[in-house]
């Protein structure tokens, strides 16, 4: 978060709720990352950092952006955040969902 505005998500690790290619935990957190990525890169064509790596890891941060970018970023990323929270109760065993202090970064 940056001046109370969400600017980036991390997803990280393996859920372990079941084995790979089954695990519904880990294929909501990755569905909803991908959307958060498509909607800031692809349709809003936004200066975003995606990184991704065999840990597992997905990144998806906005480097630069209008005022209206950082809203649109914002938005898109509390939806994904809800979205977790809600297709997740239940499965707080293996997923945790928590906020990175504030970066001295500005965009």
């Amino acid at each position: 978060m940056r001046d109370g505005l969400f600017c980036g998500m991390e997803s990280r690790g393996h859920s372990g709720y079941a084995e790979e290619g089954s695990d519904i935990v880990c294929a909501a957190v990755s569905t909803a990352m991908s959307v958060a990525e498509c909607y800031l890169t692809d349709i809003c064509r936004y200066d975003t950092a995606v990184e991704t790596d065999d840990e597992p890891r997905i990144s998806v941060r906005l480097r630069s952006g209008s005022a209206q970018a950082r809203r649109d970023c914002d938005r898109i990323l509390r939806a994904v955040r809800m979205t977790l929270e809600e297709n997740t109760r239940g499965c707080e065993a293996w997923i945790r969902i928590s906020d990175a202090p504030e970066s001295g970064k500005k965009i």
